[in-house]
């Protein structure tokens, strides 16, 4: 994944793409853990304020959930479970041989972390 830094609204735009192989995919799992990423603390799926886990997990399930179904193939279909602010998992059916994109948008809320963000393309490994 590629990721665009927007340093005033210290948000992350990520370019997700399913399949770019074109493999005969029946069923597949999509596993997105931003706990890896270096600093970790402060990035997150959830919007900044969403202190309820629970409105969190929801919101996150309903964004991610509306970036896939504008960018889902004719017959594909999509589920996405957010287990935590920094885990969602996304599972799809009758991808077939189908390649899309669809993006993702983590947020970083500690200052430590943006103030010291260079600006331009971050990368990501999913």
């Amino acid at each position: 994944a590629v990721g665009d830094y927007d340093r005033v609204n210290h948000k992350m735009e990520w370019k997700i793409t399913v399949n770019p192989n074109g493999m005969n995919l029946t069923k597949a799992r999509l596993v997105e853990d931003i706990s890896s990423i270096a600093g970790s603390q402060s990035h997150t799926f959830a919007p900044p304020g969403m202190e309820n886990p629970g409105v969190a997990a929801y919101t996150i399930e309903q964004t991610v959930g509306k970036a896939l179904d504008d960018n889902l193939p004719a017959g594909v279909t999509s589920k996405v479970k957010a287990e935590s602010e920094k885990r969602i998992i996304i599972e799809l059916e009758n991808v077939n041989g189908a390649t899309f994109s669809f993006n993702l948008t983590t947020y970083a809320d500690d200052r430590a972390f943006w103030q010291g963000t260079p600006r331009g393309h971050l990368k990501m490994k999913l």
